[in-house]
């Protein structure tokens, strides 16, 4: 069973000082709820060969969706 590696991509992102940027690793990460990425400035998010995997169980207590990332307070994030 792969574990939920949100809170991981959360804190890899808001850790990136702004206008750097954030390198994902070349990898897939597996994510069961959304991605919360909040007051970054002038960040620039560095994909590369990363693929999201998003699984979302409705008997979880979050809004199932299609989104992986919640975006909140940011300016010029790319």
């Amino acid at each position: 069973m792969k574990k939920c590696q949100a809170t991981q991509l959360e804190r890899l992102i808001n850790s990136t000082p702004d206008g750097e940027v954030c390198r994902l690793s070349d990898k897939e990460y597996y994510i069961e709820r959304r991605v919360v990425i909040s007051g970054k400035k002038n960040v620039t998010l560095d994909a590369g060969g990363a693929v999201i995997v998003c699984k979302y169980d409705s008997s979880r207590d979050y809004t199932a969706s299609a989104d992986a990332f919640l975006i909140e307070d940011c300016q010029g994030l790319v």
